[in-house]
């Protein structure tokens, strides 16, 4: 006779919060299939199966509502921490990131500079481009000045501010400015140059001081005179650019104050067109009012002449009445 094989194992997927009440039935026959099982399981230190006390359906669907909400909320909170921490390191590294290209762009342009600076000396030609530069930037802040003042005269002599000398005059203003900007830029590049120039005709120099001591410990008179005439020409021109830059410095100085006192007086000009257009406006107010107040009174002079001309009819009418009743009694 043939055993009865067991029934498939039940497998079944539930969610967590949905109550589950089962009921298994065990057969009272055991195959010794399954004895062998337990008998394994025992002696490889299995420990056999208690059975749990039964627990009512509500009071477990409450128990894994709240094991299920504590979990889920403990996810969320590891998820949204995991997250935050994982923001931050990406901002770290990106500031590292930024830090380093910064650094790296630093240290290249040192070495730029250092590789320039040993490098070929500074030309005079560059300077004195430089120095063109500065003068043609000043003579174009002067005529932008000259211009803005012809715009104020003009605005003074009309005394009337309209649209379009509102807008020149902020056009001109803002192309003034621009332009002391790029001579400021200019300038102030012309200035380094003439120091970097200066600082590299020292060491230049100086290195060449060190060569000549270096091959002629013993050098001639002709020789020592060279290096003075070159340094007695190089001091020269040094003075002369120095000179240039002052008398820059102060063109640019003026042309400030220029702008600060065209500021000043375009300024004082609003405010006096202000002024005007107030009185303009009360003046017409004024004139508003008096010309009603004169309608009133013309409209009340025509009434009393009309009255005037009534009261002359009724006398008259009066008088001869009278000269009637005179003339009746007479006869």
């Amino acid at each position: 006779m043939k055993t009865r094989d067991p029934p498939p194992p039940v497998h079944v997927h539930v969610p967590e919060t949905t109550p589950v009440h089962v009921h298994m039935r065990r057969s009272p026959s055991r195959t010794p299939q399954n004895r062998t099982k337990d008998a394994q399981l025992r002696a490889d230190g299995g420990r056999p199966k208690v059975r749990t006390p039964w627990i009512p359906p509500g009071r477990l669907s409450c128990r894994r509502d709240v094991d299920s909400y504590k979990c889920q909320r403990s996810r969320a909170e590891r998820g949204v921490g995991r997250q935050r921490d994982d923001e931050e390191e990406e901002e770290r590294e990106e500031e590292s990131t930024n830090l380093s290209v910064l650094l790296r762009e630093q240290e290249s342009r040192r070495h730029l500079q250092k590789s320039d600076s040993r490098g070929q000396p500074r030309d005079t030609d560059v300077l004195l481009r430089a120095l063109v530069e500065t003068e043609i930037d000043g003579v174009a802040v002067a005529n932008q000045l000259s211009g803005l003042k012809d715009t104020i005269d003009s605005l003074a002599k009309d005394k009337r501010l309209s649209k379009l000398h509102a807008a020149s005059l902020g056009r001109q203003q803002e192309s003034l400015l621009e332009k002391i900007e790029m001579f400021d830029v200019t300038n102030r590049s012309l200035r380094e140059l003439l120091r970097e120039w200066s600082e590299h005709e020292v060491q230049r120099r100086n290195q060449s001081g060190e060569e000549a001591n270096v091959d002629h410990p013993r050098p001639t008179a002709r020789c020592v005179l060279c290096p003075q005439r070159e340094s007695l020409v190089w001091w020269e021109q040094k003075d002369a650019l120095k000179e240039r830059l002052t008398d820059r410095e102060a063109e640019n100085i003026r042309l400030s104050a220029k702008l600060a006192s065209m500021e000043n007086e375009a300024s004082m000009l609003a405010a006096r067109l202000d002024f005007e257009k107030d009185t303009v406006k009360t003046t017409e107010e004024l004139s508003r009012v008096l010309r009603s107040t004169r309608g009133h009174l013309e409209s009340e002079l025509s009434r009393t002449e009309e009255e005037k001309v009534h009261l002359a009819a009724q006398i008259q009418v009066c008088e001869r009445r009278k000269y009637d009743d005179r003339f009746i009694l007479s006869h």
